[in-house]
């Protein structure tokens, strides 16, 4: 959703790049925003996996994640034997003050979160200085606005435990417990910003890229661009590394093979193959992340994640190789959205039906 959503801080980020990208090519008549808007519905992957949601929900699982959910409901088991989950909230933080919590201890410290954050990307992106709010996002501190939403954030929690009752030591027992939740987490970004690091200085997107450009046509020319934006941020696990090392190199070759009018349709594939790394890389920090506050072992989240996303990801590559035949972005969706649907229906009933087999046979 941050990738396509018209206004945040990735838009932000985005834009930026894809302004850098047209000046240094001296592309004349291509706004960076408008550029961006027109390259949504050409993010074939970030909105198939958005529905790709909704119809999971709805339908059955399949892959590591069906055996899973099988285990846990025919043992209770929701970590298999054996695995080492990444962090335990129970552990680190203990048993909450009160058994029933107030809603408004999870509302108030998110809509302050939110406010001081959106408010920081406009004040130090310089909206204070009479900046539009998307040239404020354009030129913001992301860093700087996170934490002071985050600083924000954690005093009106401590606020909020108070009145509630609980004792100022409970409070910094809680909140060091806290940051030992993130600590592995930290250490895996960290980790993950050295390989992104060393990749970048190889030049191994420059070299793929590079080592295309003999045989690449404007109509394989998005298509490449989104494996190889998947290949980059998963052996990266980082999106925004991923779209400053494609940005750059694909914009203007967009330019050179297709003219403006194929420059949004690359930047939805640079996006789209971006995130597909956040989603199921390793050491990516939403990956990360998503295994400790679920408490799960870290390569089985990773084991479970990788079939959902190869789904949409494998139907925005052929949309992708398709574009030139069909021309719509709208009527290729609704064509992946479709494809999407009986696929994922076809893949858990199929899933379903080798669970029932083999628990037949075990009971036989």
């Amino acid at each position: 959703m941050a990738t396509i959503g018209p206004v945040s801080d990735w838009i932000g980020f985005q834009v930026s790049l894809i302004a850098a990208a047209v000046a240094s090519a001296s592309i004349v008549g291509v706004e960076p925003y408008f550029a961006f808007l027109q390259s949504i519905p050409w993010n074939f992957y970030a909105i198939l996996c958005l529905l790709a949601v909704p119809m999971i929900i709805m339908g059955k699982d399949f892959g590591p994640m069906a055996k899973a959910e099988r285990r846990a409901e025919k043992t209770g088991k929701l970590i298999p034997d054996g695995s080492t989950p990444l962090s335990s909230v129970e552990q680190d933080l203990g048993e909450p003050h009160k058994k029933d919590g107030s809603v408004w201890n999870f509302v108030l410290p998110l809509v302050t979160l939110i406010s001081v954050s959106v408010w920081g990307l406009w004040y130090s992106g310089g909206g204070a200085e009479g900046k539009s709010m998307m040239d404020a996002l354009a030129d913001t501190d992301v860093s700087v606005a996170l934490t002071w939403g985050a600083f924000a954030m954690t005093f009106v929690g401590i606020i909020l435990a108070l009145i509630q009752g609980m004792g100022l030591k409970k409070c910094e027992d809680t909140l060091l417990g806290g940051i030992r939740t993130m600590l592995p987490a930290l250490v895996i970004i960290v980790l993950a910003w050295s390989i992104g690091t060393v990749t970048s200085e190889l030049g191994t997107a420059e070299f793929v890229v590079t080592a295309t450009q003999g045989w690449m046509s404007a109509a394989l020319l998005p298509f490449l661009v989104f494996v190889i934006g998947m290949f980059i941020s998963f052996a990266t696990g980082t999106s925004w590394g991923t779209m400053s090392i494609l940005t750059p190199l694909a914009v203007p070759l967009a330019y050179t093979l297709g003219d403006v009018d194929l420059i949004p349709i690359v930047v939805g594939a640079i996006f789209a193959g971006a995130i597909f790394g956040d989603h199921v890389s390793p050491i990516s920090d939403t990956t990360v992340m998503a295994s400790i506050f679920a408490g799960s072992d870290h390569i089985a989240h990773v084991n479970t994640q990788i079939p959902y996303a190869l789904v949409p990801a494998g139907i925005a590559g052929i949309l992708y190789l398709s574009y030139t035949i069909i021309g719509s972005s709208i009527v290729l969706l609704l064509v992946g959205v479709v494809a999407q649907f009986f696929l994922l229906r076809y893949l858990g009933n199929r899933e379903e039906k080798k669970l029932n087999q083999a628990e037949e046979k075990l009971g036989a």
